[in-house]
């Protein structure tokens, strides 16, 4: 068997003949092509009388004879046809042999992309919790360093400017629970400081006097510094 397919071996008298007819046929229309071509057509070889047979005929053809009809069948095809083998219909058990491998090659497919999936998806959640303070401070600690630096934003001030007159809107936040969670990964606050960084700023011209009227937007920043506390003295 070929490719899933199955190899027809030597013809029988009634599929020889159909061979031979099909080949007669064939070159028949070739040489109409050729007339219609202007081209004239090679004259046929004499056969001997003795060359028919009839499905019925006691005279066996053989390897050679049943080779050539092969050959020229398969040359009156036209090279499109060229290499070409002859098959027969599969099998009902050969049918669900291969379906059952199609079958186990798209759950092995499957069962490929899902892992790819997990693996991506673990991967994002993994970068997403390394993004957050908790999580830099888990990596700095498996990393070894004996030092962590994290900034929280612990306030913030949106002011505002208009027809000469300012004001402002103050929010705050806490990051007490934040510095609690990462001192309980094994660091330990050593120094806290705090500065306000400027977002923006807005301007208005004063009422009844000269210049201008200004109100800023802008956080508070406290920044954190903690030392690991499971590294021995000497490497502080």
């Amino acid at each position: 068997m070929t490719g899933g397919h199955q190899r027809a071996g030597l013809l029988d008298d009634a599929a020889l003949a159909a061979l031979e007819a099909s080949a007669v046929v064939a070159n028949c229309a070739m040489n109409r092509e050729r007339q219609l071509a202007g081209v004239p057509a090679p004259a046929a070889p004499a056969s001997p009388p003795s060359a028919r047979t009839t499905p019925n005929s006691t005279d066996r053809p053989t390897r050679a004879r049943e080779a050539c009809l092969w050959s020229h069948a398969l040359g009156t095809l036209g090279a499109g046809h060229v290499g070409r083998e002859i098959i027969v219909f599969k099998s009902a058990e050969e049918r669900e042999a291969e379906r059952l491998e199609r079958e186990a090659e798209q759950a092995r497919a499957q069962a490929a992309r899902a892992e790819q999936d997990r693996l991506a998806q673990e991967q994002r959640q993994r970068d997403a919790f390394l993004a957050t303070p908790v999580g830099a401070a888990t990596a700095a600690r498996a990393a070894g360093e004996p030092f962590f630096e994290v900034q929280l934003e612990v306030a913030g001030h949106a002011g505002r400017a208009g027809f000469g007159s300012t004001d402002g809107r103050r929010s705050t936040s806490s990051s007490a629970a934040t510095l609690g969670e990462i001192e309980k990964l094994g660091w330990r606050l050593e120094h806290a400081g705090y500065y306000f960084m400027i977002t923006g700023e807005t301007s208005t011209d004063r009422v009844f006097v000269t210049g201008q009227a200004t109100a800023v937007t802008g956080v508070t920043i406290g920044v954190y510094l903690f030392r690991n506390s499971s590294l021995p003295q000497a490497a502080r």
